[in-house]
């Protein structure tokens, strides 16, 4: 099976969220995605690097993320690899219902009910290694743009 594959290596800078969504609009409209699923993964990306900004590295933009989607078949593979401090994902805590959150516990959430999968690879020595999941369920476009 073929793999299309993108990788971003980008600082820790708030601002640099919105242009790793553009790039991934333009990285999923080439692959046929429907904008509903775009939009999705748009958001969940925008939340996972949100709380590695905030969380693991305390709006230091001098760190570094690197992102990496995978497209196989009808899925997507998401990465997100940091070097801060160990999440103890034990300790991540999802609030539901949303509308009655503090601030706290909201991205996760989101992430979470924007994807099918949602894992911490404790593999690392060092840092941080999230993958999320998203298979598509509808049909991709027939024609690439």
């Amino acid at each position: 099976m073929t793999r299309d594959l993108f990788v971003l290596n980008i600082n820790s800078d708030i601002k640099n969220i919105r242009l790793v969504r553009r790039m991934l609009k333009i990285f999923l409209g080439f692959q046929g995605i429907n904008e509903d699923e775009i939009f999705k993964i748009e958001l969940a990306v925008n939340e996972a690097l949100a709380n590695i900004i905030e969380h693991t590295y305390k709006f230091d933009s001098t760190k570094r993320i690197i992102i990496c989607f995978s497209i196989a078949g009808d899925e997507i593979h998401i990465t997100f690899r940091d070097f801060g401090e160990k999440v103890d994902p034990s300790k991540i805590k999802v609030k539901i219902p949303p509308e009655v959150l503090s601030e706290n516990g909201r991205g996760i959430y989101i992430i979470k009910s924007m994807v099918d999968e949602f894992k911490f690879d404790d593999k690392v020595a060092k840092g941080n290694l999230l993958h999320l999941k998203k298979i598509f369920s509808s049909q991709r476009e027939s024609s690439r743009q």
